[in-house]
This record gives structure tokens, sequence and C-alpha cells, in this order.
């Protein structure tokens, strides 16, 4: 984040009066990341949904509840926080 406050100052000055297009500036940025997160978030979810109805949850064949509930949720909360984590990774490698 301070990279980009350095490049907005170097290219648009540092004045009081720029502020308001500063804080534009940064928000339209973190609104991208945003949208890229719940992208992730819908398709983890859709994950879950392809798992539940493929019937790997009956070939596990726990209690009902567990097989159908509790497994998917936590594939897909495992490829959400895998797909976060390589996320960031790469946008510290961008920055």
């Amino acid at each position: 984040m301070d990279k980009v406050l350095i490049e907005w100052e170097t290219t648009y000055g540092s004045g009081p009066k720029d502020l308001i297009r500063k804080w534009a500036y940064l928000s339209r940025r973190q609104e991208s990341i945003t949208s890229i997160l719940l992208l992730i978030l819908i398709f983890s979810i859709f994950t879950v949904f392809i798992y539940v109805d493929s019937g790997l949850s009956k070939a596990i064949n726990y209690v009902t509840l567990l097989g159908r509930i509790f497994i998917p949720l936590i594939l897909g909360l495992l490829i959400f926080s895998v797909t976060i984590s390589y996320l960031g990774k790469y946008v510290k490698e961008k920055n």
C-alpha cells in the first residue's frame, strides 16, 4: 500500500485538495481486491456443491451429517484458504 501512495504522490502531488482523489484511487484499488476475494468465495461454494452432488460424500459413508455437511464445508474452506494464500503471495510479488 505504501508503494501505491508513493506512486500517487510522485505522479499527482500530495496537497490537501488531492485527498479526495487519493481516497477514490485507493478505494477503487481495494474494491478490485474485494471483488477477487468474492469470486474465490463463490468458486469455493460451487466446489462444495459439486462435491456433495457427485456422490463422493456417499463413498466416505460416515454419518450422513458428517458426509453431507462437514466434510464438504472443510474442503471448501481449505480450497478458499489455499487460494487466498496464493493470491496474497501474488499481490506481494506484484508490489
